[in-house]
């Protein structure tokens, strides 16, 4: 493209536009991963914005015996890689007494450890505050931006695959911050946008209407074998 190519094979040498170039220079930065759907994305036609100019990233953080009175803990292993919710356990569940970050309804939650795990999630509406691992870095959308959209682009491999190959560490790899925060977003019709924002925001309502049905069940069947269920006041319909 007009911003990226190759220029020698081997040993391999690269042609980028200076508004390509960030803070710094790398291997890692240029993979070919992250070169082949940032040319991709600025070849569409698509107006881009990066992450940082849609959301703000906050830093809010609870310590010690204030972290009791949060009623909910994210920890990595809790957010599903697959699609982005997230279950619920208190910190003293958890055994949580350090730091944790703080989030509310509608942030967005990325982990800067592992990326390639894609443990990226959002705050539900259901869930009026909670704390989680300090791997989650939190996004709060801007006013006029849909959260629920954003979330979709992160998650997928739009988002994943640029941030993906620019780690730091071998036994723990991470991503750093201002990378994340320079991902491209394609600001496509704001009509597709709203559809896009809907239909997940829709799924995320709908698994945590599952999980309560599950739990629900789950509790009349123990119920039921331990002879505490009222069968004949249900036959009833009282």
């Amino acid at each position: 493209s007009e911003h990226y190519y190759l220029t020698t094979a081997e040993p391999v040498t690269a042609w980028v536009h200076p508004d390509i170039v960030g803070r710094e220079l790398g291997a890692q930065y240029f993979h070919p991963r992250r070169a082949n759907v940032i040319v991709k994305l600025r070849e569409s036609g698509v107006h881009l914005k990066r992450l940082v100019e849609l959301t703000t990233r906050r830093n809010e953080r609870v310590t010690g015996a204030k972290t009791s009175q949060v009623p909910y803990y994210v920890g990595l292993g809790e957010i599903d890689s697959t699609m982005g919710h997230f279950n619920l356990v208190s910190p003293q569940q958890a055994g949580i007494t350090g730091t944790s970050t703080l989030f509310k309804p509608d942030d967005i939650l990325f982990s800067k450890l592992r990326p390639y795990l894609n443990k990226v999630s959002i705050c539900p509406a259901h869930v009026k505050r909670a704390c989680g691992s300090t791997e989650l870095l939190v996004y709060r959308a801007h006013k006029e931006i849909l959260p629920y959209y954003v979330f979709f682009v992160l998650k997928s491999n739009v988002g994943l695959y640029q941030v993906i190959d620019v780690t730091a560490g071998s036994t723990l790899p991470r991503v750093d911050p201002e990378i994340v925060d320079d991902i491209l977003v394609p600001m496509i019709d704001d009509k597709e946008q709203k559809v896009i924002s809907d239909n997940v925001r829709r799924v995320f309502e709908l698994v945590h209407k599952a999980t309560s049905l599950v739990a629900a069940a789950k509790a009349d069947v123990e119920a039921l074998i331990e002879g505490r269920l009222d069968v004949e006041g249900i036959v009833a319909g009282r």
